[in-house]
């Protein structure tokens, strides 16, 4: 799952898009119209500002006593509580950080409040919870957890949904777009469209290319390449923000499918060296140990090649004030993400932050064990996963520096 799949408050994108066509540039970067699109180009700089930890783990909240496992969404409600979608149960979870107590909604099947699966998990309209779940279906429920509607976002199986707009109706997907010419060792092209209702002709927003995949000897066909380039996304209330992870660049799209912003960053690609191989064939046999049969031999170095360099960030999100935040591509690929290897180096997650007009704010780290689903009013929430595959939510506030840092953005 590429899309990180994070939505903020719609008024606070408005009125920060109002002002953002008269954005005031500095040393560090600048703002340019071309034919209507905003480009905002961030500038390598000593100057740059280093936020250091971004959470302030000594106030970190866990609830050990809460059974999760494949956590595929987390959202903070205004009153303070957490909703968790956890397909492991195929239920949403209402937790109130704090008492402890729990709700929990939902089980496997395809009727009203049912669920097949989960793409993952939106704020809409407030307070509102939309789940888009397999293959296609959208259901929406108000803060309390009560069923508002459920049913097919599209009359098709797309190739992953997106997300879903503030209005809780309108949802984005992507699909394949092969074409006679296309060869199946290509990337596949992808086109990405917002869906406004069942019958509405879609609307088209990005046209981009897929994961990048690599020939496997022995096999007829390729397989996602490690360390490959990829096209990732995220939801912003009522636009999409595309990006593809061998490029320092982030592309802004509006409701109308409309191109209306470029972020760009200045950052060095990383090269992958003899050490990293090695690194990864030793994580690859442990892995392999642990699961045999499944099929982990056909991306042994003996059979696949790896690319000269890592890809520049692995995944978007955006907080509830509009700010982007984009991290760095790991020290491995995230095949190995959570299952007990040092994936992100000692530094842990690498993020670069950048304010809703596109400039960079700053840089800093998460804990490596950390997964960040929502950001919203200074905290954080997201699931620890330890070496055995146990999955806790932990509630985290942002480090006194960050929010600083986002109380002045401009």
């Amino acid at each position: 799952m590429r899309a990180s799949h994070h939505v903020l408050a719609a008024t606070a994108l408005i009125a920060l898009a109002a002002c953002a066509g008269s954005a005031p540039a500095g040393d560090t970067w600048s703002v340019r119209d071309s034919a209507g699109i905003q480009i905002v180009e961030n500038r390598a700089s000593t100057d740059a500002v280093t936020l250091g930890h971004l959470l302030d783990t000594t106030r970190a909240q866990s609830f050990p006593d809460l059974e999760l496992a494949y956590v595929r969404g987390m959202r903070l409600l205004a009153d303070g509580r957490i909703v968790i979608a956890n397909a492991g149960s195929s239920q949403l979870i209402f937790l109130d950080p704090r008492s402890g107590d729990t709700t929990a909604i939902g089980r496997q099947g395809d009727g009203p409040g049912e669920f097949a699966g989960f793409f993952g998990l939106y704020r809409c309209a407030g307070d509102s919870l939309a789940v888009l779940g397999f293959p296609s279906r959208l259901t929406v429920f108000d803060a309390q957890g009560r069923l508002g509607r459920a049913g097919p976002a599209l009359n098709f199986r797309p190739h992953e949904m997106a997300g879903v707009a503030s209005d809780c109706a309108t949802t984005a997907f992507v699909r394949a777009e092969l074409t006679p010419e296309y060869r199946q060792s290509d990337p596949a092209p992808l086109g990405m469209y917002w869906a406004p209702s069942l019958d509405a002709d879609p609307i088209e927003v990005a046209k981009m290319w897929g994961t990048e995949t690599t020939p496997v000897r022995g096999l007829p066909g390729p397989v996602r390449r490690p360390y490959g380039s990829d096209a990732i996304w995220t939801l912003s209330g009522n636009r999409v923000v595309v990006g593809r992870t061998d490029t320092a660049e982030a592309r802004l799209y509006g409701r109308n499918g409309g191109l209306e912003r470029i972020i760009r960053w200045e950052t060095a690609a990383r090269p992958v060296m003899a050490s990293d191989r090695e690194r990864y064939t030793k994580a690859l046999s442990a892995l392999e140990a642990e699961s045999p049969g499944s099929g982990l031999e056909f991306i042994r170095l003996d059979r696949i090649t790896l690319p000269d360099r890592r890809p520049l960030f692995s995944r978007l999100l955006t907080d509830d004030l509009g700010n982007l935040w984009v991290q760095r591509y790991p020290e491995l690929p995230h095949i190995f993400d959570n299952r007990g290897f040092s994936v992100f180096g000692p530094e842990g997650r690498f993020w670069w932050i950048f304010s809703p007009t596109g400039r960079l704010l700053g840089t800093g780290t998460t804990p490596e064990e950390f997964l960040i689903h929502d950001i919203r009013d200074g905290m954080v929430a997201g699931v620890v996963r330890d070496a055995d595959g146990v999955e806790v939510a932990q509630m985290v506030p942002l480090s006194a520096t960050v929010l600083r840092a986002l109380s002045t953005t401009p």
